[in-house]
């Protein structure tokens, strides 16, 4: 990781990126944190071209509340870069386990020219969804019908009490609950009271993590947080777990109403309202809770899908809940029998409720199909009743205990009533009660139909059942929580469940019918065919992202207990080792906890191979540059066809490229995936040969369209995968007369005969030769058109000039019907290029093409042009004899002398030395620096000797001496000839006698630049006044 205040940021011009599904708020998608996040970076606009090179790509992500951030993505893109750009980028999930801001920022360096862009820091927002997997709160000192009222103990400006059940396995010490209140103007949790919103927290000792935590919102919590909820009111409540700052799941809403009026009383109660009460006031208080049918009859609650909880405390409030159950030893005592029974919509054949009725809806829909007096007296209100089955129960119109819903005739549409009536009708009575055998807790429903006179009109006996089944399989009565609750048992994995499932598996006939699995079913109140089991194969290893997967099998559990997983799903399993688990759901909805995940069996796939197209880099990303002959020749090719190994390929598996095109099929030599380790991709060479039989016809002066791809083979794969085709153009059009040396780029057949440079003057001078005549004039370039009836010209051909190398002039079009084009070679040119004949002679030659073309054909052989119409004087070669000191110091300056004698060989071994010591004899030629020699000009030195000092001597043998060197960009130009004991004393003849001087010899020195050569003819003395040579005189200095 590095800091990333000290990261380098050598450019800011990256664009941002962005991330699927985030809108302008920043907010990355809830599945963010178990799926990660896609990142979308665009391509950036000149990526390298250098074949060879790559561009890299890195991402880095500073996550929430972190102080460096991490570099997680590193990858380099080889030329060419778009052909294997993805631009979705994964950001994994485990950077996005913390709610917060997280930021990003990517940085491409170029392959080309090393250069880095950045892009800006961007922030983003992580919000975790928290999933709902806790107990629901509890209030314990809650009434049976959950209300918290002023007979509420302890009272409620002392303390307030929610309750977290035990749950093994979900808290550990130092864990932190949050728990948040809130408080609202209805009984059902709706309309918020403003400035009531409360969050506790509170971390976890070992007791409260074993036990559940308890929340107790204390006196200082009333004014603000309790007072507000005064008559017919409501809090809602859950809590939020947190381990290492993450939050690790949530509770469903729980809900207690609260009603502060003294029932009797407009008065509401309170720290000051009970201390002004008198004994009387008190006991008043105590004993007519009955009276306050406002406080104590359920109201209808409509609470979001998570509703409060059913997990009341009956005996947390001991008065009111054995006034309660008192009242089920009294008899209905009815008028008539006459009021139809209740209907409850949505309830099972078998009568029980839904777990979606009870625990999510929180709400059920009776109705009343007619009521049997529709006169102006009859029917003026009706009540329903709920009450635990067999209770012997009076009717009162006065009595609200057991009623859950009223309705008057006078508050309907119209003022009267609408067949069927609806009542929705709260849940909260409906509470689920432990039975040994696990019978479900049987509740009854009974309308009261009262007329004007107040005389009661009941539901006939038997009364209309509903069945409290809250507890799913596996789960203790009575149920908690979907998803909770004692773990359903493990499969017993005999002989038919193999542990390795391979494709010789999956292709043996005894195993078509795919895996049958046994799931254990001896739990309290199965249901074959009516439990539906959901069971899960997969390579995660929690049920939350297993869940998130298809399953392997969902359906009813039959009698059996066995299920089957199809072949099909089997074979569809990648790689790896997988696990299973699985959960029931009773009839009702009620969910099992997930059985334990546990190991099932490994996967082993031979998967099948996936081929990308082929590609040649060279034609570019969309294959819009032509191969040309420039690009087949000179050998090597770079025309390559590039293959990747296709996923899932083997090695030895063969791949064979195919070229297509108006001329046929074309077959490349087949290669073989190479041994794993072997890097790739393949390469096949598409040299000339291949190409022209793909292009055709080589007259044809048009370009060809092909398209190229390959074939996987496999003996065990029939048919041959193919891969995608891509499409490709040859260009080996060329223009002018035949070339048969194609694809080489001189063409013979343009012959140095038909070109000619023709110069001007009178009388005009021969082709190709320009003499002093010539001086000043400008000449004529001439190009005789071919004709060839198997290549006419076109029109479209352009032919360019060019003398000693340079164009001259503009290209010239071929127009029908033209034999000859020309262009003007001016003075200026030809004097620049200056004088040269016979070997030396200047060059002319011409070019043709197609325009825009690469394929531009040359003239092979030059014309070859004598030019001796530039008139130039070089400065004559010195010798040079060395600047030294004297006997006394004095220092002997350098001198050129005209005559090549012993002194003119001596040179100190120190620039301005004394001699001795000396240097090896050598002779200093000089050429001085001069207006018509250009820097970096080439001058070729010439020596050798001569019999005598007339033009044209005869040369002695063996005394020939060349040097050659370009001139420096200042002073002048030296050679130095070390070639004494072979070259130059062979020049001196000795005595023949030993006291007659010999005949004088000579050497002429030259040098030759441009053409243009200066020279002199000197004497050779190399005898002393004894006739002995200079070696004798004194010993030559070994090297």
């Amino acid at each position: 990781m590095s800091s990333f205040k000290n990261s380098e940021h050598i450019g800011v011009l990256a664009v941002p990126l962005s991330i699927e599904g985030v809108g302008a708020d920043g907010v990355l998608p809830p599945t963010a944190s178990t799926d990660g996040a896609r990142l979308l970076i665009p391509l950036w606009k000149d990526p390298s071209v250098k074949p060879g090179k790559s561009d890299l790509l890195e991402i880095w992500v500073t996550e929430p509340d972190a102080t460096t951030e991490e570099l997680f993505y590193s990858n380099p893109f080889p030329v060419p870069v778009a052909v294997g750009y993805p631009g979705v980028f994964l950001l994994p999930a485990r950077f996005l386990q913390r709610d917060g801001n997280i930021v990003l920022r990517y940085r491409n360096t170029l392959g080309d020219n090393g250069n880095e862009d950045t892009s800006l820091p961007q922030t983003f927002i992580v919000r975790r969804p928290v999933p709902i997997n806790l107990a629901e709160p509890t209030f314990p000192h809650a009434t049976l019908w959950g209300y918290l009222n002023c007979n509420s103990t302890p009272k409620l400006w002392e303390e307030v009490w929610v309750d977290v059940e035990a749950q093994p396995g979900r808290f550990l010490a130092n864990d932190v609950c949050v728990l948040e209140w809130e408080g609202f103007e209805s009984l059902n949790g709706v309309r918020p009271i403003p400035f009531t919103a409360l969050e506790v927290k509170k971390t976890l000792t070992q007791g409260e993590a074993d036990n559940g935590p308890l929340f107790i919102l204390g006196s200082d919590k009333y004014e603000r947080y309790i007072k507000p909820m005064e008559r017919s009111s409501s809090a809602l409540a859950r809590y939020t777990l947190y381990r290492n700052g993450i939050a690790l799941g949530r509770s469903p809403i729980g809900l207690v109403k609260i009603d502060r009026v003294i029932p009797g009383s407009n008065l509401s109660c309170g720290p000051a309202s009970v201390a002004g009460l008198d004994a009387n006031d008190t006991d008043a208080l105590a004993l007519n809770e009955t009276d306050s049918a406002e406080a104590l009859v359920p109201e209808t609650c409509r609470l979001p899908s998570h509703a409060s909880s059913l997990g009341n405390n009956v005996d947390s409030s001991m008065k009111h809940s054995l006034m309660e159950f008192s009242k089920m030893n009294m008899q209905f005592n009815a008028g008539g029998i006459l009021a139809l029974p209740p209907v409850i919509e949505g309830q099972l054949a078998d009568k029980r409720l839904t777990h979606k009725q009870l625990r999510e809806d929180r709400l059920l829909k009776v109705t009343l199909a007619d009521v049997p007096d529709k006169g102006p007296e009859g029917a003026m209100k009706i009540d329903l009743h709920v009450f635990p089955k067999g209770a012997i129960i009076e009717v009162d119109s006065t009595d609200p205990t057991f009623i859950v819903a009223s309705k008057n005739r006078s508050d309907q549409p119209g003022g009267d009533w609408s067949f069927p009536i609806e009542f929705d009708v709260p849940v909260t009575s409906l509470i689920e009660k432990f039975h040994i055998a696990g019978d479900y807790t049987s509740y009854e429903f009974a309308f009261v139909i009262i007329d004007i006179f107040e005389n009661p009109d009941t539901t006939e006996k038997p009364y209309a059942e509903a069945l409290v089944d809250l507890t799913a399989p596996y789960q203790r009565q009575p149920g908690g929580s979907n998803g909770t609750g004692t773990r359903p048992t493990l499969l017993t994995l005999g002989a038919t469940v193999p542990a390795i499932i391979n494709d010789a598996w999956l292709t043996d006939p005894a195993n078509a019918g795919g895996l049958n699995l046994e799931i254990p079913h001896v739990y309290q109140k199965f249901e074959a065919d009516l439990d539906e089991c959901v069971f899960y194969i997969s390579q995660l290893t929690t049920f939350l992202l297993m869940s998130a997967e298809t399953h392997a099998f969902k359906g009813f559990l039959p009698a059996s207990g066995i299920i089957n997983i199809p072949l099909s799903f089997l074979s569809g399993l990648t790689e790896g080792t997988y696990y299973y688990s699985y959960n029931l759901k009773d009839q009702p909805g009620n969910i099992s906890n997930n059985a334990a995940i546990t190991t099932l069996f490994q996967r082993i796939v031979t998967p099948a191979p996936i081929l990308a197209p082929a590609r040649i880099p060279v034609t570019g990303t969309n294959g819009g540059i032509a191969l040309n002959l420039t690009t087949a020749n000179p050998p090597p090719t770079k025309a390559i066809m590039e293959i990747d190994f296709p996923i899932n390929s083997i090695p030895g598996d063969r791949i064979i490229p195919y070229l297509s095109s108006d001329a046929g099929l074309f077959q490349l030599p087949e290669q073989p995936i190479p041994p794993v380790g072997t890097a790739g991709p393949l390469l096949f060479n598409l040299d000339y040969a291949t190409l022209a039989d793909v292009f055709g016809d080589a007259n044809n002066s048009n370009e060809v369209e092909f398209q190229y791809w390959f074939e996987l083979s496999r003996p065990t794969i029939t048919p041959n995968p193919v891969s995608p085709s891509a499409d490709g153009l040859i260009d080996f059009a060329y223009a002018g007369p035949e070339q048969p040396n194609i694809p080489e780029l001189e063409n013979p057949n343009i012959r140095d005969r038909d070109v000619v440079v023709q110069g001007a003057g009178t009388p005009v001078p021969a082709p190709n030769t320009l003499g002093p005549a010539q001086a000043g004039l400008d000449a004529v370039m001439n190009w005789q058109i071919w004709t060839d009836p198997n290549r006419p010209v076109t029109g479209r051909e352009i032919v360019k000039f060019y003398y000693q190398g340079k164009q001259v002039g503009e290209p010239v079009p071929v127009r029908l019907g033209d034999t000859t084009v020309s262009t003007v070679l001016r003075w200026a040119t030809i004097l620049a290029e200056g004088n040269g004949i016979g070997a030396d002679a200047r060059q002319a030659f011409i070019t043709v093409e197609y325009p825009g073309s690469p394929n531009v054909m040359k003239q092979q052989v030059p014309t070859r042009v004598n030019v001796t119409a530039i008139v130039i004087n070089l400065p004559a070669p010195q010798i040079v004899a060395s600047a030294f000191r004297g006997a006394t110091g004095t220092l002997i300056p350098e001198r050129v002398i005209t005559s090549i004698n012993c002194p003119s060989l001596n040179h100190p071994s120190v620039v301005n030395g004394a001699m001795p010591p000396y240097l090896p004899r050598q002779l200093r030629i000089r050429v001085r620096r001069d207006a018509n020699i250009p820097t970096g000009a080439v001058v070729n030195l010439d020596f050798e000797g001569r019999t005598t000092n007339a033009v044209g001597a005869p040369a002695i043998p063996a005394t020939h001496i060349t040097r050659s060197a370009p001139m420096p960009p200042t002073g002048d130009l030296e050679f130095r000839l070390t070639e004494y004991s072979l070259q130059i004393r062979a020049i001196q003849l000795p005595s023949p006698d030993g006291v007659t001087r010999p005949a004088a010899r000579f050497a002429r020195i030259a040098y030759t630049v441009n053409g243009v050569t200066a020279e002199v003819t000197v004497a050779v003395q190399l005898l002393n006044a004894s006739l002995v040579y200079c070696d004798e005189e004194r010993a030559e200095v070994s090297p």
